[in-house]
């Protein structure tokens, strides 16, 4: 019975140890495409799937997170099109990665190794593609204390000059007065006799004369809308969008000091919103002149993304 009990624990012990995640690391394997974690010890991987967009959970028991998490060199061409990592859990630590992936995958194997772990994503006919790596984060820079600056004395002030009189201003001539220019007369606001239209009569009608535009929509297409023969959604059928999918097109003034965002996804449908309005897994928290913040919930983790205006839309 004794024996038993120390071998329980020295398992439990075993499985329990933490080890640093601090290299992650994508390539090609024959059919598959392979994502190796780096391990400063013997690594344990756990892998689940979502969908909605479609990710891959790669979790690593016992990982601490060492991984850079900020710019990141760009992906290959492939199946991943982003990759995020965080610490999931402190106690017992587990690191989580996911992987988006560009479409649903086939049943992934996974290799537990002493200094990393292995996942095989089946992706037969994708091409091949040079090795993509990432390494563990840089350390903080100490700051460096700069050393006390010795007073200095200040330079004994110099005597002020004496005042000097000012000359007597010479009478000047007057300049010739010139005609008003006709430009910058106020016009009176008075009425304009102008000809109006009664049936098959012509008679004289009083109207002030304004400046307008008038958009003729027979003679022009709308610059502003595509028409289509089908309505691709009925009303209340819309999804809720997803912030990976969306570029920022434009900020306009809404009610009070809010500002509105105007959005568009991938398929070219548009999306007006505003401070608290909810999105896929998220809501908007901030919106200035050029740039739109969501906070997104993954998985216990609330992260930040920015959207920012494309420079031509407001350097016009």
């Amino acid at each position: 019975m004794r024996r038993t009990i120390i071998i329980l624990i020295a398992l439990f012990s075993t499985l329990t140890t933490a080890y640093d995640v601090i290299g992650l690391k994508l390539y090609r394997d024959g059919d598959n495409t392979v994502a190796e974690v780096v391990t400063s010890g013997p690594a344990t991987v756990k892998t689940a799937k979502l969908t909605g967009p479609d990710r891959l959970l790669i979790d690593l028991m016992g990982g601490v997170h060492r991984l850079k998490d900020s710019d990141l060199p760009p992906l290959p061409p492939g199946i991943v099109v982003e990759v995020r990592s965080a610490q999931f859990e402190s106690d017992p630590p587990i690191t989580r990665i996911v992987l988006v992936m560009a479409e649903p995958t086939g049943e992934v194997r996974t290799i537990d190794g002493p200094r990393s772990g292995q996942v095989f994503i089946p992706t037969p006919g994708y091409p091949d593609f040079p090795e993509w790596s990432i390494g563990r984060a840089t350390p903080a820079v100490p700051s460096v204390e700069e050393p006390p600056v010795e007073p200095v004395a200040e330079p004994e002030p110099s005597p002020e000059p004496a005042p000097v009189e000012p000359e007597p201003e010479q009478p000047r001539e007057p300049s010739p007065t010139r005609p008003p220019d006709p430009r910058r007369i106020q016009l009176p606001e008075e009425e304009l006799q102008q000809a109006f239209v009664v049936g098959d009569t012509v008679g004289e009608g009083a109207s002030y004369v304004r400046p307008r535009v008038v958009y003729r929509g027979w003679e022009f297409p709308d610059p502003f809308i595509v028409a289509k023969p089908v309505t691709e959604a009925q009303l209340g059928d819309e999804s809720f969008p997803i912030v990976e999918d969306l570029k920022l097109v434009g900020v306009v003034a809404g009610r009070g000091p809010d500002k509105v965002a105007i959005l568009q996804d991938a398929r070219g449908w548009g999306y007006i919103l505003e401070m608290g309005d909810s999105i896929r897994d998220g809501l908007v928290d901030e919106i200035t002149d050029t740039t739109i913040v969501f906070d997104i919930e993954e998985f216990g983790v609330i992260r930040q993304v920015i959207l920012t205006l494309p420079k031509e839309a407001f350097t016009r």
